[in-house]
Order: C-alpha cells, then sequence, then structure tokens
C-alpha cells in the first residue's frame, strides 16, 4: 500500500472540523455541469469533504447505537472512512487494509496533537 502520512490525515481532521455544514453535496446523474462523465462527477463526489463528513457521522451514530466500547472502536473506525475517501472504495479490496487502519489509528493516538484533532472531529460529529 501506499506509504500513509498521519499529519495529511490530521490536515483532514482539522478541515472537518471547521467545515460547519451538515449535508452532501447531491451526486448528480448522467453529465454534470461541465459535461464530466458521470464516473468522474461521482469521484469528484467522493473527495467532497462534506460526502466524508456525512459518512464518518452516520458510521459514527450506528457505532454508537450498536456498541459498548463506542470510545475504543471509533477512532480506528474514523480512520477507515478516512482512508476510504483518500484512496477509494478499491483499498478495502487490499489484503492488508484492516492491519493498515489499526497501525495508522495507533500511530494517530500516539502523536497527542493528532489525536487530539480526532477525538475533538469525533466529539463533534456525535453530538
Amino acid at each position: 500500500m501506499t506509504r500513509i502520512d498521519p499529519s495529511r490525515i490530521a490536515a483532514i481532521f482539522q478541515q472537518l472540523r471547521a467545515e460547519k455544514t451538515d449535508s452532501p453535496r447531491p451526486v448528480s446523474r448522467g453529465a454534470d455541469k461541465s459535461g464530466q462523465p458521470v464516473a468522474e462527477a461521482a469521484a469528484g463526489q467522493r473527495r467532497d469533504p462534506e460526502n466524508l463528513r456525512h459518512n464518518l457521522r452516520l458510521r459514527l451514530a450506528r457505532l454508537q447505537g450498536e456498541n459498548g466500547n463506542f470510545a475504543e472502536l471509533a477512532p480506528e473506525i474514523a480512520v477507515r472512512e478516512v482512508l476510504v475517501w483518500e484512496f477509494g472504495d478499491e483499498v478495502l479490496n487490499h489484503p492488508d487494509f484492516h492491519q493498515v487502519a489499526a497501525s495508522v489509528t495507533r500511530t494517530i493516538q500516539a502523536n497527542s496533537k493528532v489525536n487530539a484533532e480526532l477525538q475533538k472531529l469525533i466529539r463533534q460529529l456525535t453530538r
């Protein structure tokens, strides 16, 4: 897999915390306004921070409702969502994805500044 930079993930956490809107932008069908084919428009929508925020909020809410270990599991769920957003859905098919996500989560948690950003984001999205 590609080398993953924890500072890039920290920047994504900061960006998500700074954005204030709650709903994702609608995904277009056919061609977008500039005439791009659907596949390119859909890929662009996947990279929209609003879509990431929306997906994180849904995943964390589901986890919070289903599991008593929310505080322990939420950081890795958040990291997984960011990795999928950053590298595309195909990354889920990589045989080492879960191991890499766990490793990235441990690295983030070992860095107090990045871990603080992650925890703030989780709290903000689960209010």
